[in-house]
Formats: C-alpha cells, structure tokens, sequence
C-alpha cells in the first residue's frame, strides 16, 4: 500500500501565456494526491500483481487561446482551477512457459474523471471583455469599437456575454480507459 500528497509547479505555459495577469500565487501550484494497494503472488511458473490506485489532482490550471475574427487579435481567457480524478487497477502477469519463453502481460483499466472542472466560454461575440464586465466605448488594443457577429457596434456599458460551463464527469483528454502490452 501507498499513499501520497503532494505539490507540482504548472506548466510552463501558465507562465508564458499569463496575458490575463492572474496572481501567480492563485494555482502557482497543483495539488496532488494519490492511494494505492496491490497484492502480489509468484511462483516458478507465474507470477501476477493486482493493484488499485487513486489519483487526484488538484487546482489545475486551465485557459483557452480565442481569435477575435472582427478585431483580428487573439487572447486568453481567464484560466479557471480545475479538478480531475482517476480510479483505476493495473494488472501485470508472467507466465513461464518453458526455458528459452515467457509472456508478459501489463493492463491498466481507468476511469479518468473531471470531477471539479469549469471552462471558461467567450459566448457568442469572441472578444476580451470578461465575464462581470462590461463592454468599454472603444477596444483598448485596437482604439475602434467592438462589434458583434454581424458586423454592428456593441454600445458601451454592454455586459460581457461570456459564461462559464461544467466539465464535471467528462473523460480527461489524452488519458486512455485501457492500456495493455503484451510481451
């Protein structure tokens, strides 16, 4: 059995593309915690561990690169602290099947969750005027006003359109349910 807490600085890109100025020190680092327990049996012939582990990171940043087609500028938007937890079991077996062979099989099977998990939406006008402000008389980059999607002013004082979705219980990208080797 084990079990560990911890902490591991972002990714380098939290720092690079920091455009928003958030605090550093808001999710300067990620949280993490892990659990787990396996029994393992060997003998000549065979041998096979089972275990199942846990896996929670928190305060994970996350932030999305928009293009404003209008305005032909790009920006960030506020990066949002997420959570994300797998529970899973590895499997891992050998059988000796005579001198010069054997077969070595690995899986893994897991359940990758968003389990605390907001992004960030622009709305319908991709713009950087963020979720509780509103919009100024002229976009501060460009000097112009902001227009909407079909090509007309949006007067000043216009609340932001942007609003914030729920990941909770959607996959993790890039973290597959079933991993297996067979050798």
């Amino acid at each position: 059995a084990r079990f560990t807490r911890g902490n591991k600085a972002p990714d380098i890109d939290f720092y690079i593309f920091n455009y928003v100025n958030v605090p550093i020190e808001k999710g300067s680092d990620e949280k993490i915690t892990q659990a787990e327990i396996g029994y393992k049996v060997a003998s000549r012939k065979v041998t096979f561990t089972g275990t199942a582990f846990f896996s929670r990171i928190a305060d994970l940043s996350f932030t999305r690169l928009v293009t404003d087609p209008a305005a032909g500028n790009s920006f960030f938007t506020p990066p949002s602290f997420n959570t994300s937890t797998t529970i899973g079991v590895e499997i891992e077996s050998a059988f000796n099947l005579g001198k010069n062979f054997r077969l070595d099989v690995v899986a893994t099977l897991q359940d990758p969750k968003l389990t605390d998990f907001d992004v960030y939406n622009i709305g319908a006008w991709q713009h950087d005027v963020f979720l509780g402000e509103t919009y100024p008389e002229n976009n501060p980059n460009t000097g112009i006003p902001y227009v909407d999607g079909n090509g007309d002013p949006i007067p000043a004082g216009t609340p932001s359109d942007d609003f914030i979705v729920e990941q909770d219980g959607n996959s993790v990208d890039r973290i597959p349910k079933v991993m297996l080797n067979i050798t």
